[in-house]
């Protein structure tokens, strides 16, 4: 919002009421998310009634993400549809932000095939260009992060690069700045969850390289909010610890989460609290202190079930494990219990690439379906004026229940052909084309029919009214500045109309019929049957 001689205008693509949104989301950031939705549902009929449809639409999704951190997941899918019925057919981010609640609550209630559906449709709508501005970039991580939480690694990071790509994180300005922030924390957990479910499936090769760029990631992290965000600093490093823990970096990896932790409140909805915790009982155990180790895991136990985090749970299960056989030694029962943290593992796997190869289908089959839908657009236009042919009319035909039509035919188009040659020809339907676009409705069937001729079908439309537009088209043509394309050149349109409640053949057989009349009788005119 800014202020030009006194007067407010609004400007960018936030709303008027925007701090009302501010105020909602800031309640979710600080881990409030209960406070988040009652502010949200308290500010959405303000917005509503005032018209603000950019801030009603972020209250809508405030409302949905922290229903889903309170794990009332139904309601978040309401919270979905209620933002998808004010977001514009053309706003992909916005649809992307709603496919993303209704993907990620989905899953979590075990509706997987919904689920993957919508998230096959939200990752095609963000996946293919740098999102340009805070909403685009927004709806990419968050259909990004949703895919995390969904184990589907692989596409969550092609997006993820493709935020850091974006002109929405690069600059000097603070805006910016935080953005970037935001995408490298969501970026280094990422990957510090990748390597630890590589890790229980047994994967400790594949597992280095993410645990290697988890702490690039946190480090990059460090230094853009050295001296300026304690708290973000210290989420980086956290992670920045943990993963250099799992490197083999146990001293350096002690020292960093120590002080992190010490300068952090532990809320126990964010993810970077559950891998400090089992890297924090990773150091223990190492230390030999195995009671301390377990009073940690049981922590972590405890907030990753409530926030559920799988692979953190996995991962936790499966120290506790080690604990026991550090202290006690060997023992069937200990065994089992790993055997059955390793299953467990292996399914998560399992179901993560099924949910992979199922949602890459989703996409293959929405591509397919896409570049059929084009196809078949392009076989119905006129590869020359770009207006419709005669497949397009046959189609206008069959969904058309009687109406008017306009049959326009060029005057002695043979002679410009033979005088001018073809290329100006081709030059004067181009133009003629324009014309009957400028002076047509959208809803109406507007062709080429071959050759010099046209037709218009004008649905719901009387005679007098078609003869109107009959008459605007042929004055247009004719007052067109015919001499700028060759000295000399003058061109006029005879046009025949026809109107019935009877079949739209029969209306084109009147009005060719009328188009017929107008060229006996001198051209350069309109006939109506």
């Amino acid at each position: 919002m800014g202020s030009v001689d006194g007067v407010v205008v609004v400007c960018s693509e936030f709303g008027p009421l925007d701090l009302l949104s501010d105020w909602a989301h800031e309640f979710y950031l600080d881990g409030f998310s209960e406070r988040a939705v009652q502010a949200a549902r308290e500010a959405i009929p303000v917005a509503r009634g005032a018209g603000d449809l950019r801030t009603l639409r972020f209250l809508h999704y405030t409302c949905g993400v922290a229903l889903i951190e309170q794990r009332r997941w139904d309601d978040a899918i309401v919270a979905a549809h209620d933002l998808l019925s004010v977001v514009e057919p053309w706003d992909s981010a916005w649809r992307a932000k709603a496919l993303s609640l209704l993907g990620d609550a989905g899953l979590r209630l075990g509706r997987a095939s919904a689920a993957v559906d919508a998230l096959a449709e939200a990752f095609s709508l963000v996946e293919h260009d740098p999102p340009k501005v805070y909403n685009q970039l927004s709806a990419t991580m968050a259909v990004a992060a949703t895919l995390s939480h969904a184990q589907l690694f692989t596409p969550a990071d092609d997006l993820f690069r493709l935020c850091l790509s974006s002109p929405a994180v690069r600059g000097p300005l603070a805006a910016t700045r935080i953005a970037k922030v935001l995408v490298l924390q969501e970026y280094s957990v990422l990957h510090a969850t990748w390597g630890t479910a590589l890790l229980l499936d047994g994967r400790d090769g594949q597992a280095y390289q993410h645990f290697v760029r988890s702490a690039e990631v946190a480090l990059q992290m460090m230094q853009m909010t050295a001296g300026s965000d304690d708290e973000m600093h210290a989420r980086a490093e956290l992670v920045e610890g943990y993963a250099q823990l799992q490197l083999g970096e146990t001293e350096l990896a002690e020292v960093r989460l120590m002080q992190a932790a010490a300068r952090f409140e532990m809320r126990p909805e964010l993810p970077e609290v559950q891998i400090s915790c089992l890297g924090r009982a990773l150091c223990l155990l190492e230390r030999g202190r195995y009671d301390p180790a377990r009073d940690v895991l049981r922590e972590v136990l405890d907030s990753v079930r409530v926030a559920d985090r799988v692979v953190w749970e996995l991962a936790t299960l499966a120290t506790m494990a080690e604990v026991e056989v550090a202290e006690h030694g060997e023992h069937p029962s200990t065994q089992y219990y790993a055997q059955s943290t390793q299953v467990a593992a292996q399914r998560l796997w399992i179901e993560r690439e099924s949910r992979f190869f199922a949602m890459r289908d989703r996409i293959s089959l929405r591509a397919l379906a896409a570049e059929a839908s084009q196809l078949g657009r392009d076989a119905m236009i006129d590869p020359l004026t770009g207006l419709g042919n005669r497949r397009m009319l046959d189609v206008g035909i069959a969904q058309s229940l009687g109406g008017a039509a306009l049959f326009v035919d060029i005057d002695l188009f043979k002679v410009v052909n033979d005088r001018f040659s073809h290329s100006v020809g081709d030059e004067v339907l181009r133009r003629i084309a324009d014309i009957l676009r400028a002076h047509c409705r959208s809803h109406d069937v507007v062709v080429r029919f071959g050759g010099d001729e046209f037709v218009v079908l004008l649905p719901a439309t009387a005679a007098v009214e078609a003869a109107a537009v009959g008459e605007r088209v042929r004055a247009a043509v004719y007052r067109e500045h015919w001499e700028d394309l060759r000295p000399g050149l003058a061109v006029s349109v005879s046009v025949g109309v026809a109107a019935s409640e009877a079949s739209t053949d029969r209306v084109l057989k009147d009005a060719d019929a009328a188009l017929y009349a107008a060229k006996e009788s001198g051209r350069n005119r309109v006939a109506v049957y």
